[in-house]
């Protein structure tokens, strides 16, 4: 992956084991948006982002004004991370759907709550 293959609002992701996806969002240049647990929420450059990894790119067509617009929404209210409240998802998905989210956790939720349920079946 090169830098001149990216466009603003690419959604970047890195699997860091078989349970967690690491995101970014590409803004433009090779530089993008990222939330660690070390950092929070901060800006690197693509080469920082992928540590070496294979990234896979997921398109997402948006507008270059409506991704300045949501990142300076979102980096006016920069939050630290939280792997539940304010993940990495929370904050890619912030500039590419217009609202805070993360799958995996809605996931985790989801196993979670059926492992409970299975044990007060029993």
């Amino acid at each position: 992956m090169t830098i001149l293959t990216l466009f603003p609002g690419d959604l970047l992701s890195i699997p860091k084991n078989p349970f967690v996806i690491h995101r970014g969002v590409h803004l433009w240049g090779g530089l993008v948006l990222q939330n660690t647990p070390e950092k929070g929420e901060h800006i690197v450059d693509f080469n920082s982002f992928s540590n070496g990894a294979h990234v896979t790119v997921n398109r997402t067509n948006l507008a270059p004004e409506l991704i300045a617009r949501r990142l300076s929404e979102r980096w006016g209210h920069r939050r630290p991370y939280n792997a539940v409240l304010n993940n990495c998802e929370h904050t890619t998905s912030a500039i590419t759907d217009g609202f805070a989210w993360s799958i995996q956790v809605v996931v985790w939720f989801l196993v979670v709550l059926t492992v409970l349920h299975m044990l007060c079946k029993s």
